[in-house]
């Protein structure tokens, strides 16, 4: 598996197509996942997170996994951080939900707590060109 990362990273195959591939082995190598996840996040460009979405939703992914995935997240714009959070949040069944919530309110410190209906308003209005508190 090593050699197949290698050829990966080094090949002229662009970024996000890297991501995918990374991503495909996470499935295959579920030893090596928070390895990949990493490396994965760190190629899969911001306007290609739909490639890792999936990933960091998944409730079966090993704990280390989710944390790497999460961490990739919260580095992100907040034109693809928020709405991931958001899809996070709303799975009550998926280990993140509970952070995805605190940086989600921590975001939007307007919204009274644990109201998702409002911040999901405050997320389109977000998406409409009105950005979050302290957010640039």
């Amino acid at each position: 598996m090593l050699d197949q990362v290698g050829e990966l990273v080094l090949s002229d195959l662009p970024r996000g197509e890297i991501t995918a591939k990374l991503l495909a082995l996470l499935v295959s190598h579920p030893e090596d996942a928070p390895h990949l996840a990493e490396l994965a996040g760190h190629f899969c460009p911001d306007n290609e997170y739909w490639r890792m979405l999936p990933f960091l939703l998944n409730r079966s992914l090993p704990p280390a996994c989710q944390e790497v995935l999460m961490a990739d997240l919260l580095v992100r714009p907040d034109a693809v951080r928020l709405p991931a959070l958001y899809r996070l949040a709303n799975d009550t069944t998926h280990p993140l939900c509970g952070e995805a919530r605190q940086h989600l309110f921590a975001a939007f410190p307007g919204i009274p707590p644990n109201d998702m209906s409002a911040l999901g308003r405050a997320l389109q209005n977000q998406g409409a060109g009105r950005s979050p508190a302290g957010s640039k």
